[in-house]
């Protein structure tokens, strides 16, 4: 471990912590996105196609739960263990979708002097997700996670810089893979087509189109 680095609780880098509002059934003059623990895949991606829609206007002080760009939406209630844990990191265009978050779910926004994407990471690797499997307690067949046990994970706190040049590997080395995937899953899909139209063939005895 680098002499500069530290291990912290991460309450020391959380600036906010806070729990969702999931409202009522919608009515025709009061309705707003609620992003569910549905709408995060996994690994911590957003798969937003079908957002829920509720009237939060009996919530007090409801701006304060609008999703900003950098806010980490974490899930904290689960039927399976991978999934409890899994984080989001909300960009530029989810804040500009002018949500809000459910119950099942914990905003967290860091300091000022750390990078919510190095987190992002983090939440998502082994490190966090390891330790919260050990916190989690189990309700109904439901597992939970909730604002101490967020807090009371231990991660690595770099200085800020060390955290941003992370990123910005961790960005680069991605998007490489990403494309290596997406070229190898083009590749299955052809072969697929391939079989598939080798084997209307041979049963029909007509040319595949296409």
């Amino acid at each position: 471990i680098p002499e500069s680095w530290q291990f912290m609780n991460f309450k020391w880098v959380l600036q906010q912590n806070d729990g969702g509002v999931w409202g009522d059934d919608p009515v025709d003059d009061f309705e707003v996105i609620v992003l569910r623990s549905t709408e995060q895949t996994v690994d911590g991606k957003w798969c937003i196609e079908a957002p829920a829609t509720r009237d939060l206007s009996a919530v007090k002080d409801l701006p304060y739960y609008r999703i900003l760009e950098n806010d980490l939406l974490i899930t904290k209630s689960s039927g399976s263990a991978l999934h409890i844990g899994k984080t989001t990191l909300a960009t530029k265009k989810v804040e500009e979708m002018e949500c809000y978050y459910s119950n099942f779910m914990q905003r967290l926004r860091v300091k000022k002097d750390a990078c919510a994407k190095f987190y992002w990471y983090i939440l998502n690797s082994n490190l966090a997700r390891d330790q919260f499997v050990y916190l989690q307690n189990s309700t109904s067949g439901l597992g939970n996670i909730n604002s101490s046990d967020i807090n009371a994970i231990v991660v690595p706190v770099p200085p800020l810089s060390e955290q941003e040049a992370i990123v910005a590997y961790l960005d680069e080395r991605c998007r490489v893979i990403d494309q290596l995937v997406a070229t190898k899953e083009a590749k299955i899909a052809k072969v697929v087509a391939y079989r598939q139209a080798l084997v209307y063939e041979c049963v029909t005895g007509k040319r595949a189109v296409g």
